[in-house]
């Protein structure tokens, strides 16, 4: 009854959520060298650019700016106003960078064609993906052959979805990880483990291998000796769920109010546990421990890369049994740590590539802000 309780009062709340912060402005667009196209994408530019260079754009019905409204209207009148209205807007903020990370957003890959200014567009993975934008993608290539999906630059996290994008986006690829995770630091050093951390799937409350996943890491905690805390996804509260399920005395429950919060938890001496989660391997790509139940997702596994990964491996099992689940993270637990860093490099390129500080990626837009000159 919980959990039909807990997913109504999300969808309720991500409704009244829209009306509610739905932005009207009456005010001309500054003119900005930093385009930030949909308001969500906001942090992830703040991570990269100077805050007072950037203005955004709103998607996906989350304001509306009359003063475009108006001179749309009186230039160009109601057809095409959704394309015009767009336009104008981009002409009078007349950026150097148009940029978003809701890289799975089709209408940005079409920016360029549509000549909306002549800026260069940055795309940047935010999110580990299924197939369901590369479907989206190829179908809309497939059906107007002469109108390519384009960026200037597309940021992702590792090769693995690099060899599958670059088949239907006409971009350049760099695989530089999460923004995000590349931001937070830590300069906490602790070399012996002394918590465990569960990152939360999606809502937990769709998945049941969480539940038993989460039911092994307590057992394992008391066993062991070791802290357990129970990392929610940002904003989000399956506390109710959870008490349902646990004994809340047996864990720590942290729901995050903001993303430095979550990344305080990436430290030495914490160890991560998850099925499937960005945030897992953001962790394991700084080279700390961590496992992974669901390596072999339908995020991991694409139709266009058909590589699959063994049911084992460093930092992987399919196995959730409490016996493999305890013998598995106390052999990684156990691992040498300059061989792990060294041992899981190679997966973190494939998967979530690390660059600290995003010095990588400030480089190329620096770069390519020269070339276009």
């Amino acid at each position: 009854m919980i959990k039909y309780y807990l997913i109504i009062k999300y969808i309720l709340r991500d409704f009244f959520k829209k009306i509610i912060f739905f932005e009207i402005s009456f005010l001309k667009p500054p003119k900005k060298k930093i385009l930030v196209y949909d308001k969500k994408s906001i942090n992830h530019a703040k991570a990269l650019f100077p805050k007072h260079s950037l203005t955004f754009f709103n998607t996906r019905i989350q304001g509306l700016n009359i003063y475009v409204v108006i001179v749309t209207l009186l230039k160009l009148g109601f057809k095409n106003f959704s394309m015009n209205y767009k336009k104008i807007y981009f002409n009078l903020v007349n950026p150097e960078i148009v940029y978003t990370a809701i890289d799975n957003s089709l209408s940005f890959y079409k920016l360029k064609n549509e000549s909306f200014s002549n800026a260069i567009y940055i795309s940047d993975q935010n999110g580990m993906r299924n197939n369901s934008f590369y479907q989206e993608a190829k179908k809309y290539s497939d059906n107007n052959k002469n109108l390519s999906l384009k960026c200037d630059i597309f940021f992702v996290f590792g090769n693995n979805e690099k060899k599958k994008l670059q088949n239907i986006i006409n971009s350049n690829f760099y695989t530089f990880g999460s923004t995000k995770n590349n931001f937070y630091l830590s300069s906490k050093r602790k070399k012996i483990i002394k918590n465990l951390v569960f990152f939360s799937n999606m809502p937990i409350v769709k998945f049941a291998k969480d539940i038993i996943l989460f039911k092994n890491a307590i057992k394992f905690s008391k066993k062991y000796n070791y802290k357990l805390f129970f990392i929610d996804r940002l904003q989000k509260n399956y506390l109710p769920f959870l008490k349902e399920h646990f004994n809340l005395d047996d864990f720590t429950y942290v729901s995050p109010k903001s993303s430095s919060e979550t990344y305080s938890f990436f430290t030495d001496d914490n160890f991560s546990i998850f099925n499937h989660s960005s945030l897992g391997y953001e962790f394991i790509a700084r080279g700390l421990k961590g496992i992974s139940f669901g390596h072999n997702s339908k995020y991991i596994l694409h139709e266009k890369n058909r590589k699959k990964y063994p049911n084992e491996g460093i930092f992987w099992t399919k196995k959730i049994d409490y016996k493999n689940f305890e013998k598995k993270i106390l052999t990684i637990i156990n691992y040498n740590s300059i061989k792990w860093k060294s041992d899981t490099f190679k997966y973190s390129k494939e998967l979530m590539c690390y660059d600290r500080s995003n010095i990588n990626k400030k480089k190329v837009i620096n770069n390519f802000k020269i070339k276009n000159k």
